[in-house]
């Protein structure tokens, strides 16, 4: 779970996984390597590894889902 508090950010940082980002409450802004998109209440988002981060206004409550690919040898 990654809750901001209003005004509040998380800096950039990078991710090995794919990730399923779920909005629970509020409204955030979530950069994906450069590509800003605005996700409500309700909304999702499922990234590639990425460069990811996030600031909210109003405040946000999210489930974060890190989702491992693996490999055949």
């Amino acid at each position: 779970m990654i809750e901001l508090e209003p005004g509040g950010a998380m800096p950039a940082c990078q991710m090995d996984n794919y990730v399923i980002f779920y909005v629970i409450k509020g409204t955030v802004i979530i950069e994906v390597n450069g590509e800003r998109t605005i996700l409500k209440e309700g909304q999702g988002l499922i990234t590639v590894p990425a460069t990811i981060s996030m600031q909210t206004e109003q405040g946000v409550k999210i489930m974060g889902i890190q989702i491992t690919k693996n490999q055949a040898n």
